[in-house]
């Protein structure tokens, strides 16, 4: 499988790069999580006939991807929040007002994981250690844990967030 993260791995798998991949007897699928959807929908529109492509980022674009024919999602998100699980079976389903209002909470959830100087994986295993779930702890290096306001705010915004979604559900 490729894994298109260009953030983490320094380089990026464009489409075209995927698209010449995908001819070779050992490639049999892409993670595609550049988090970009042009990128996204341009992988798709390139390999999906040769290997199967998945969405990373479902968190942000998981609904369109599944609309435009991905394979499946592969996120974090489910490590903090199991309702990022039903996009897929909501959005198959046709219930799209129930699927993309999972999205919009989804991505409220990644703009405050990501956003104050915080970056993602810091703050799944911060989230993780919060709710009380395994596989938290420490990040691996060169990544450090959160600490201070960055912390306390990811906490109390998460805490927010998911109240709102059980009242409403």
């Amino acid at each position: 499988m490729l894994y298109n993260i260009p953030g983490n791995a320094g380089n990026a798998l464009t489409p075209d790069i995927v698209d010449r991949l995908a001819d070779l007897d050992p490639v049999v699928a892409v993670k595609e999580s550049s988090g970009d959807w042009l990128n996204f929908h341009q992988t798709l529109a390139l390999a999906r006939d040769r290997i199967l492509v998945f969405c990373g980022p479902s968190s942000t674009i998981g609904v369109p991807s599944i609309l435009a024919g991905c394979d499946g999602l592969i996120d974090c998100f489910p490590n903090v929040w199991e309702r990022c699980l039903d996009l897929w079976s909501l959005t198959k389903a046709g219930r799209l007002d129930e699927a993309w209002e999972i999205q919009y909470l989804a991505r409220e959830i990644t703009d405050l994981f990501v956003s104050n100087g915080r970056t993602l994986y810091p703050s799944t295993k911060a989230a993780m250690d919060h709710l009380g779930f395994p596989g938290g702890g420490a990040p691996r290096a060169p990544l450090a844990p959160l600490t201070g306001a960055p912390l306390k705010e990811l906490l109390t915004g998460l805490d927010q967030i998911l109240d709102i979604q059980d009242t409403a559900a």
